[in-house]
């Protein structure tokens, strides 16, 4: 099954998805060739070492394709950006967090032309954000309910 845990961005002015190819277990990402989305450029396998690319989350960082994703192979959260502004090359997807069962519902943005993604941390029942910003756990899965807020 092919298109799981879609997401789909303007990157340039491109139209372009992200999405978790089940049939393989693998992140891919397609881009359209033409700004209306009338022709798409191939699919380009993104990462696909073991079951990763569910909850992909798309997102023009600084320019280029960027993805958050969930690797439930080792129930971590990663994020990916492409090499170039076309996402035809990718570098090594990193590991963002990997403590406990933590990244699912992955939700990227920028803030600054800088990486944000929230997600879901399992282990301890919270949502949690990372970025090159403050670091916020919130609980009880409600935006309302801060618990901490520490730099990291």
């Amino acid at each position: 099954m092919v298109g799981q845990y879609a997401s789909l961005a303007v990157i340039g002015p491109y139209p372009a998805i992200a999405y978790y190819d089940a049939t393989n277990m693998d992140l891919k990402f397609v881009r359209a060739s033409e700004r209306d989305g009338a022709a798409w450029d191939p699919p380009v396998t993104v990462a696909g070492a073991g079951q990763v690319g569910r909850y992909a989350s798309l997102a023009d960082i600084s320019g280029r394709p960027a993805i958050a994703f969930y690797d439930a192979t080792n129930t971590g959260l990663r994020y990916v950006r492409a090499s170039n502004d076309e996402g035809t090359a990718w570098e090594t997807p990193v590991n963002v967090a990997s403590a406990g069962d933590v990244g699912e519902f992955a939700s990227l943005c920028a803030i600054n032309d800088h990486p944000a993604i929230a997600y879901d941390d399992r282990t301890n029942g919270a949502l949690e954000m990372r970025g090159q910003l403050p670091h916020f756990t919130l609980v009880g899965r409600e935006a309302g309910l801060i618990e901490k807020n520490e730099m990291r």
